[in-house]
C-alpha cells in the first residue's frame, strides 16, 4: 500500500507561508470584486478595480483630492 504525503504543514515553514500569502492573496481578490459589484451598484458605473473606483471618486470629487491618498493615486495614474 503507497504511503501518503505528509500533510503536516508544520514541518516545512515556507509551505506555511506560501499558502498564508495564497489565502491572503484570494481573499483580497475577493474582497476587491465586492467592491466593485457594490460600487457598480451604488454609482451606476461599472468598474474593474478598486484603482479605477478610487479615481472616479477624486474626479467627482466625492473624496477630497487634495488628501494624500487621493494625490498617490492621481500621481499614479499620471505615471
Amino acid at each position: 500500500m503507497p504511503l501518503l504525503p505528509n500533510l503536516d504543514l508544520k514541518n516545512d515553514p515556507a509551505e506555511l507561508t506560501e499558502l498564508v500569502q495564497t489565502y491572503k492573496q484570494e481573499v483580497t481578490e475577493a474582497a476587491c470584486e465586492l467592491i466593485c459589484d457594490w460600487a457598480q451598484k451604488i454609482l451606476k458605473r461599472s468598474f474593474d478595480t478598486t484603482v479605477e473606483i478610487a479615481r472616479y471618486l477624486i474626479q467627482e470629487h466625492i473624496v477630497n483630492p487634495r488628501c494624500s491618498q487621493a494625490e498617490l493615486v492621481t500621481s499614479a495614474a499620471l505615471a
